[in-house]
């Protein structure tokens, strides 16, 4: 598995292997990351996002237990649109070939 954290994107990226080949690239969204004492710290939001090695299938998971937490938690308006615009950065990202030149 590779990592990439951001300590200004609202998600982190991870790329899972298979028989050293790439099966899916599975982006958690979350707040940005901190690196405190050689611990990385960061507030899981629910949602990932799920794409197919080759970019053509992609799946959001975990939406129906964000909507559920941003009521029960009582997540601020702050944390809830840097989630919800973070999905929509992911997304692009599928056509930025220099991101993904971080995975060759």
């Amino acid at each position: 598995m590779d990592l990439i954290i951001f300590k200004k994107k609202w998600f982190n990226a991870f790329v899972f292997y298979k028989n050293d080949k790439k099966q899916k690239f599975y982006f958690n969204i979350a707040s940005p990351t901190k690196i405190k004492d050689k611990h990385i710290e960061y507030i899981d939001m629910d949602i990932d996002l799920v794409f197919s090695n080759d970019f053509k299938e992609s799946e959001i998971l975990d939406i129906e237990e964000f909507e559920l937490h941003k009521k029960d938690y009582n997540y601020s308006d702050f944390f809830i649109k840097n989630s919800l615009e973070a999905i929509e950065q992911v997304k692009e990202l599928k056509n930025n070939k220099n991101f993904w030149r971080l995975f060759k």
